[in-house]
């Protein structure tokens, strides 16, 4: 009980480290690049215009786009509604994984690590165990994010891969809720809109899921139990809602006018090419991640062995090569529409979803090994406390050097800023100086070049009559 409990210490720390990591990148980020050319929109047009105007223009995600107009509607009244909206976004991820946990996943009594079972206080403790677990999760997802800066802190990217990541895992948990209320009805139809109005490559990703789940409970291949037919009416309408939001994006005028930038080729052409496409995040994209996801994961073979629900499965390996199979086959799915439009492979930002993947591709694997093994004690608590030691030391190195990093980064760029103010005199050329380097977040720095589009949209948002530019190194 003893090592037990210092297992769970290690754990509490890891966690306390990570949110301080969070919080302290949250309170040095800064807007970045494009974030100034749809601030501009909103100062121009509105929330909803700029939305309309984008959507017609350039950018067809119009949920995630009318999202981050929300979010600089109220930046421009009080600055601190971006790191409101950075802690927001970790609350709702830490959310939704703490629904998933509580209401799909039963925790094995042998899996408790050292929290005590009194009398009385059992959903005390489980939902502390539970929320402890949702934030060491989201932790494996965040340092295993491959442009964690791309991803997790620039605010026109977060609306659109962040969140459409937090609402694809909504979604699914809220199909499989077993509880009738109408919130989780709304979860999902709300899960499955965002993500259709927000990013194609995952919408396609969702609908072919939702269908795959309708086509199981009515052909019964699969028995989901007393609610089988609460999840066929929930994913027949998320379908609806998914596929109404994805028609509104994949028919907006603004994917013309992007797609002039791609050549064209077939459907045909594009499955060969996507086979490219997916070696090139299997061979250069996932080594990047591979070792956190792998060390960190490993707790879930001890998860596997102490469920006891039920025996050892007979077939386990072949579950462990289908889940291969499943594990690329999404892949292929998620890089194909991709490869279609652009001939080349997602953005760093988009791979959060293999991010995602990954993981728990490798919770379920784990989880089977653990489930199908048996190995000594020692194992067992090998594979519980290395892993929460390395998150512990890997969370706590780098809160004291992101701090570092991202202060001197944000207070360089508060004195840009404030230089840019002063200097509103007649002016061809402002040269300023270069930013130092912003760690685990976005940099806004400029080019030498003012005709750049990041200094083009540093301009507009902050209607300059003259250009701006970067000054050279020291």
């Amino acid at each position: 009980m003893q090592r037990s409990l210092i297992i769970n210490i290690i754990l509490s720390l890891s966690n306390l480290f990570f949110l301080l990591l969070y919080g302290i990148l949250c309170l040095h980020n800064r807007l970045a690049i494009d974030d100034f050319y749809f601030l501009s929109n909103v100062r121009q047009f509105g929330v909803v215009g700029g939305t309309i105007e984008e959507y017609h223009s350039w950018s067809s995600r119009w949920v995630s786009v009318f999202v981050n107009h929300g979010v600089l509607f109220f930046y421009e009244r009080t600055p601190i509604s971006l790191f409101a909206f950075g802690i927001f976004n970790l609350l709702l991820f830490i959310s939704v994984v703490f629904l998933f946990l509580k209401y799909l996943v039963k925790i094995p009594r042998g899996f408790h690590v050292g929290l005590i079972q009194e009398k009385g206080k059992e959903k005390v403790i489980r939902n502390w165990l539970l929320l402890n677990l949702s934030i060491f999760l989201v932790s494996i997802i965040f340092i295993a994010t491959i442009r964690i800066n791309e991803t997790w802190f620039w605010l026109c990217s977060s609306t659109t891969y962040l969140w459409s990541n937090i609402m694809f895992l909504l979604g699914i948990t809220s199909l499989f809720v077993k509880n009738r209320k109408a919130v989780f009805n709304f979860l999902a139809y709300f899960s499955f809109f965002y993500i259709g109005g927000s990013s194609g490559p995952l919408a396609i990703v969702s609908l072919l899921v939702l269908f795959v789940i309708l086509a199981l409970t009515r052909s019964k291949i699969i028995f989901f139990g007393t609610n089988q037919d609460l999840i066929f009416k929930r994913a027949s309408i998320s379908f609806i809602f998914c596929l109404g939001a994805f028609l509104v994006l994949f028919f907006a005028h603004g994917n013309e006018v992007r797609e002039q930038f791609f050549d064209s080729i077939s459907i045909g052409e594009s499955f060969i090419l996507n086979i490219k496409m997916v070696g090139i995040i299997v061979i250069k994209r996932l080594p990047l991640i591979l070792p956190f996801i792998a060390i960190l994961c490993l707790p879930m073979i001890a998860f596997g062995h102490y469920d006891k629900r039920s025996k050892p499965q007979s077939q386990w390996k072949q579950k462990l090569v289908w889940l291969v199979v499943f594990y690329f086959f999404m892949i292929f799915i998620f890089q194909l529409p991709i490869t279609y439009k652009t001939q080349d492979v997602a953005a760093f930002r988009a791979l959060l979803f293999v991010t995602t993947l990954t993981v728990f591709f490798f919770l379920f694997g784990y989880y089977i090994v653990g489930r199908n093994t048996t190995l000594s004690m020692r194992w067992y608590r090998f594979f519980m406390t290395i892993p929460f030691m390395v998150s512990l030391l890997l969370f706590t190195y780098e809160f004291f050097q992101q701090h570092s990093i991202t202060s001197r980064y944000s207070q360089a760029y508060d004195q840009r800023m404030i230089y840019i103010k002063r200097n509103q005199q007649r002016l061809k050329v402002l040269e300023l100086d270069p930013l130092p380097f912003s760690g685990m977040l976005l940099s806004a720095e400029l080019s030498e070049d003012t005709s750049h589009f990041s200094n083009q949209h540093l301009k507009k948002a902050l209607g300059l009559s003259f250009n701006v530019k970067k000054g050279e190194d020291d």
